[in-house]
């Protein structure tokens, strides 16, 4: 196992904490590293990526704050990554050459496998955090196949070596019993204290391979994440692999064929920065002036329209709507409002459909359908006030069912899919029975 050692030498060092390191706009591709970090829910993942933006200077002392990748108030309260996050590094290697890294904050939850696997597919390494305390856990395995699945180099780093509970011989063990790493290659660190993070820089620069690509090529960027901007449109979270990114000419989405006229270019370190254009390897974001999500999926691939490329990246496919609920307004005087509420996320949120319904026990409300991981982002974005518009949704309006309401209160319905069988005429099931005629909704509780 690498041990952490003492500070790096002044050479080649990372800038001091109260500075901000100066941007690089135009490194050699052979000097630039993509990667994401991967890691079981609660093993210091968001805590890791703040010690790499402090470390490498990219926000100042007086700006760090912690989860400083995490933006939504409902992140930094549970500790968990909802949406994923970008931002570009310039570090100064032991070579006293400086690189470009661009880390891709991912979700840790497996319900959203497909946004972590486009992320994984924007990258060439990524960063296995385990918890030195807790071990292997369902989810490492699961990013670890996705993470080969997609062909990365593998960085396993042993997190959280300072509680006095950590057993770090032993989980370093279960890494290489279990997946196959070598001892040699496991990093201690404590992301928390800072332990290991310069080991964990130079191991990035070392073992990452940089990204391939013509940069002469036909244009071909990966969409890995997208939002909406009442001012810029959709704005699309890219990775170039052929190309380059630049100008006012206009774009093609290859899958659903919508063409715009991009607004502006940039990189995240971790703000929005406006950029003339992105190079071939590079990430950052392409406003793109589309005023319909839809157009601009997770997954997509931007070329020229004029000159487009001969096939798409592969690995997408349309988010399909995997949990079903019943949303009803605490008031019923908030139904307009609840319905424009839910307008507002359809802009974020392109796999949210709904529709009106009404119920005897709880009146007018609406039934919505979405992806598993795409909920979770829209109901988050709606408790952060995080929409489309200046004006945010009522928190009333969307509400959960973690609190027992009593009557003419706020019910949500979870339902799983129910396909209908093969050779059946009737429609798919609804799920289980409807709230209205639950007990608790008619008891006066």
């Amino acid at each position: 196992m690498e041990r952490p050692t003492g500070a790096s030498p002044p050479a080649v060092g990372p800038p001091p904490p109260n500075t901000v390191a100066p941007y690089t706009q135009n490194v050699d591709q052979a000097r630039i590293r993509n990667f994401c970090i991967i890691a079981h829910i609660d093993h210091g993942k968001s805590t890791l990526a703040d010690r790499l933006l402090e470390t490498t200077g990219t926000v100042s002392k007086r700006e760090m704050a912690e989860q400083v990748l995490d933006s939504m108030d409902l992140e930094r309260e549970k500790g968990i990554t909802i949406k994923a996050a970008a931002a570009r590094m310039s570090y100064t290697a032991a070579d006293g050459l400086e690189y470009e890294l661009n880390l891709i904050d991912t979700p840790g939850h497996v319900d959203f496998a497909y946004e972590v696997s486009r992320s994984l597919a924007a990258c060439e390494g990524a960063l296995l955090v385990v918890d030195a305390s807790q071990g292997i856990e369902a989810q490492t395995l699961a990013n670890v196949y996705l993470a080969m699945n997609q062909d990365l180099k593998l960085i396993p780093v042993l997190n959280k070596i300072d509680l006095p509970h950590a057993e770090p011989e032993r989980v370093a063990a279960e890494l290489q019993r279990v997946i196959g790493f070598d001892p040699a290659e496991i990093i201690l660190a404590s992301a928390k204290e800072g332990t290991g993070v310069p080991e964990i820089l130079q191991a990035i620069v070392e073992r990452i391979p940089p990204p391939k690509g013509n940069p002469e090529g036909h244009l071909k960027a990966l969409i890995f994440d997208s939002k909406y901007d009442a001012y810029k449109g959709v704005v699309a979270h890219v990775r170039v692999f052929e190309g380059r990114m630049g100008g006012r000419k206009e774009m093609k989405l290859m899958q659903t064929g919508a063409v715009f006229e991009p607004l502006e270019f940039g990189t995240f370190s971790p703000a929005m920065r406006p950029l003339p254009g992105l190079d071939c390897g590079e990430v950052g974001y392409v406003a793109t002036g589309l005023k319909d999500v839809a157009e601009c999926r997770v997954g997509d691939t931007i070329t020229m329209a004029a000159d487009p490329a001969p096939e798409p990246l592969p690995g997408y496919r349309q988010a399909k709507p995997m949990v079903f609920a019943g949303i009803y307004p605490t008031d019923s005087d908030q139904y307009q409002e609840l319905r424009e509420a839910l307008a507002k996320l359809v802009l974020n949120d392109a796999s949210l459909v709904y529709e009106p319904e009404s119920s005897v026990a709880l009146g007018f409300g609406f039934r919505s359908a979405s992806s598993a991981s795409s909920t979770s982002k829209s109901l988050a974005n709606a408790s952060n006030g995080n929409t489309a518009s200046p004006s945010s949704p009522p928190r009333q309006a969307l509400n959960t069912a973690s609190r027992r309401p009593p009557a003419r209160r706020f019910w949500s319905t979870i339902r799983p899919t129910c396909p209908t069988p093969p050779g059946s005429r009737s429609s798919p099931s609804p799920g289980p029975k409807s709230m209205s005629s639950h007990p608790a909704a008619t008891s006066g509780r």
